[in-house]
């Protein structure tokens, strides 16, 4: 794959990503959109079966994904004190 391929392919996504997160903020009365009231957001760019996002959201069933949990109490907040509800993950 060439450099420029690979770009274009990566200019594509953020594209896509704003319109999906974010929407047409200047309308009035717009739609809601997939990222309104996210908090938080985690991007799983490359997810094949969407695991790292479950170790975000059910850390006690990956007890030896040590440096992913870490990784997700640093960013996240500490597993006990995380409320799920403020974190979007989207996965591609």
């Amino acid at each position: 794959m060439t450099v420029t391929r690979a770009l274009f392919g990566l200019l594509v996504l953020l594209a896509c990503l704003n319109v999906v997160l974010f929407g047409n903020n200047l309308e009035l009365g717009r739609k809601r959109k997939l990222g309104d009231g996210c908090y938080h957001v985690f991007l799983d760019v490359g997810s094949n079966i969407g695991v790292h996002s479950r170790f975000l959201f059910e850390p006690s069933k990956y007890p030896d994904a040590k440096t992913g949990r870490r990784l997700f109490n640093e960013h996240f907040g500490g597993e006990e004190s995380r409320d799920n509800r403020d974190i979007c993950s989207f996965a591609f």
